[in-house]
């Protein structure tokens, strides 16, 4: 409802209700119609198995379970997302057998384990958040005078701008929960790299290199250097590069910082937005 209220305020013409949609077509990505943002079903598993994977390797436990503030909040959105896997996803990890309210943390026993698996069902919430905003921004800011690259990087900033408040208002309620909005925010970026392989991602002539974004990011949200965040996304970057069978973008003998590790990935990006 919020982001329907902005767009009506940026666009007399618009006065429809913002509907989100979860297509069947097994797309990996999502986009906008009319007054539709529509998430490709393929992307959603994928996208919960990588926020599982960083919720236990960063030890990342702040969740939207029944005893947070967010509970109401965040459980409807996830159950009114998500739900759909019951019936349609076949060939989805075991972390995403689902409950016909629920995710599988409310069926673990482990209470570690329900903590992680908790975390991950809240950074895809946020990890949404980015796509869904992102697409409303080409809703409010695609031009015709703009190239496909233009119209990305608006939409990235628009995003990027109206998360970045609703993180620093989070802040003033639960700073772990604000911290898991911009962790989710940046694995929805970030996902992207595990979408497709190299040379598609460099031939892509429509959208900015993914690191190029997770880097906008970053600087928009004047994130400082001893964030986690950097490291993060060096963790992302490396496994990346170590399944598409490519060397590291940095020196493993040198004493570098998560962000210099990070940097030296990000001036690989050439002009053309291609990773040399």
């Amino acid at each position: 409802q919020e982001l329907t209220n902005k767009i009506k305020e940026n666009n007399d013409k618009y006065d429809s209700i913002l509907e989100i949609v979860i297509s069947d077509d097994k797309a990996s990505s999502a986009w906008h119609q009319l007054n539709k943002i529509i998430l490709g079903i393929k992307m959603l598993p994928r996208l919960y198995q990588l926020c599982e994977d960083i919720s236990q390797k960063f030890d990342i436990k702040d969740s939207l379970d029944v005893d947070s503030k967010y509970s109401e909040y965040g459980q409807d959105n996830i159950r009114g997302l998500l739900s759909i896997y019951n019936n349609e996803v076949t060939d989805n990890p075991p972390s995403l057998i689902l409950g016909s309210t629920q995710f599988l943390s409310g069926n673990c026993e482990n209470k570690l384990e329900r903590k992680y698996y908790s975390a991950a069902d809240t950074l895809v919430l946020f990890a949404l958040d980015y796509s869904i905003c992102h697409e409303v921004g080409h809703l409010l800011k695609d031009d015709e005078s703009m190239s496909p690259i233009e119209k990305e990087q608006c939409a990235d900033d628009f995003a990027f701008q109206l998360l970045k408040e609703m993180h620093q208002k989070e802040m003033h309620i639960d700073k772990g929960l604000a911290n898991s909005r911009a962790i989710g925010t940046f694995l929805g970026i970030a996902s992207v790299l595990f979408f497709r392989n190299p040379e598609e991602e460099n031939d892509d002539k429509s959208h900015p290199h993914t690191i190029e974004r997770m880097y906008s990011m970053l600087n928009n949200w004047q994130v400082e250097g001893n964030s986690l965040l950097w490291e993060i996304g060096c963790f992302l970057i490396g496994k990346w590069t170590k399944i598409n069978g490519m060397l590291l973008p940095w020196d493993t003998d040198e004493p570098l910082t998560s962000q210099d590790k990070f940097m030296c990935a990000y001036n690989r990006i050439n002009k053309e937005h291609q990773y040399i």
